[in-house]
């Protein structure tokens, strides 16, 4: 068996964390990964491209990669057995723009922690400026929003919600063609919820309250290249959305890799994705990033180490986004004389 395994976000990159912080971690299956592993340069190009073109052989951006259409099956506003009819979606998630001194600044909409009755009231007040565009918006889900457009898709190059957070707003809004239009129903929505009755009862509450909606991730399903691997595991949307459209088999990282894996022989090559490093990234957080680190090496790696041992699996590979891609084979694991360094040698090169 082989895995594949696509850790964005390992290699850190705050200034604030330094050897000791990472020393102090427990990360001897890493280290044994990275200690006894070959390396070979390959393309580095942002993770969601990467995983994107694992199932598609397209490399996009990542502002073009059609999320909504994707994440919309993931949501069940996509029949899989009739993808093909599915039109043009747009991911229209809310969020909350902070007004800072010079400019309005994305938070994190985890932050949001929205209630079904939130979720109606705020539905039902933008609906009529839809109505303009010829869409609706779907709330399956408390972070995830879409609008269906029926007629005459938009012209417009969208940043992903995650790339914008932290940030100015103004740098991040879409353009294209049809901007200015797209950026007046921007402007209208922060307006009518500005004077929402629900959201002055949040600020009451001391929760954020919902100010805008964040378009991206338009665009309509892609099509398919055979997929190379057998199964997928991962903490993902993106990649459980892939495996939905091109009918893969996927299972989320619930519990530690053991089991899962060994149990499961006759899948040939797996691939297995952990995204959770990389929000600490987005967000600008070095106090999360340390935490998710040791979470991976406890969660994904060291299983995957105990597997190389006991024989389960025949070769490791591990990319992230450092440039290389590290292969490990069985035999190189139960290489005792390999010299193993400390975690912050191999991390902060």
């Amino acid at each position: 068996m082989k895995v594949t395994l696509n850790i964005p976000a390992l290699f850190p990159v705050f200034n604030e964390i330094g050897t000791d912080d990472i020393n102090q971690l427990k990360l001897g299956s890493l280290r044994k990964i990275l200690s006894c592993s070959s390396s070979k340069p390959v393309r580095n190009v942002p993770y969601e491209s990467w995983l994107y073109a694992q199932f598609t052989g397209s490399v996009l951006p990542v502002g073009q990669i059609p999320v909504a259409s994707l994440t919309a099956i993931l949501d069940g506003l996509v029949d899989t057995e009739s993808k093909k009819s599915t039109g043009y979606w747009m991911r229209a998630d809310p969020v909350y723009l902070y007004p800072d001194t010079h400019s309005l600044i994305l938070q994190d909409p985890d932050r949001l922690n929205l209630q079904h009755d939130e979720i109606e009231r705020i539905r039902n007040t933008i609906a009529p400026l839809l109505e303009e565009y010829d869409t609706v918006l779907h709330t399956p889900h408390p972070g995830r929003w879409y609008l269906r457009v029926e007629n005459n898709a938009p012209d417009l190059s969208c940043t992903p919600l995650y790339e914008a957070l932290m940030k100015p707003v103004n740098k991040y809004l879409p353009q294209g063609k049809d901007f200015r239009r797209w950026h007046t129903l921007f402007n209208e929505i922060q307006m009518v919820l500005a004077t929402l009755d629900m959201n002055l009862w949040r600020q009451e509450r001391q929760q954020p309250p919902v100010n805008s909606l964040w378009f991206w991730g338009n665009g309509q399903l892609p099509s398919l290249r055979p997929v190379n691997y057998d199964c997928c595991r991962g903490d993902s949307d993106l990649l459980k959305s892939l495996c939905l459209h091109s009918n893969s088999c996927y299972s989320p990282i619930d519990d530690e890799l053991d089991g899962g894996l060994a149990m499961s022989g006759h899948h040939n090559h797996y691939l297995v994705v952990y995204e959770s490093l990389m929000r600490a990234r987005q967000l600008n957080d070095p106090e999360l990033w340390l935490p998710a680190l040791q979470d991976c090496e406890d969660r994904v790696i060291a299983p995957l180490v105990r597997q190389l041992r006991g024989r389960e699996i025949k070769e490791l590979s591990l990319i992230s986004d450092s440039g290389l891609q590290f292969n490990c084979s069985r035999n190189d694991i139960r290489s005792f004389w390999r010299r193993v360094q400390s975690a912050s040698e191999y991390l902060l090169r």
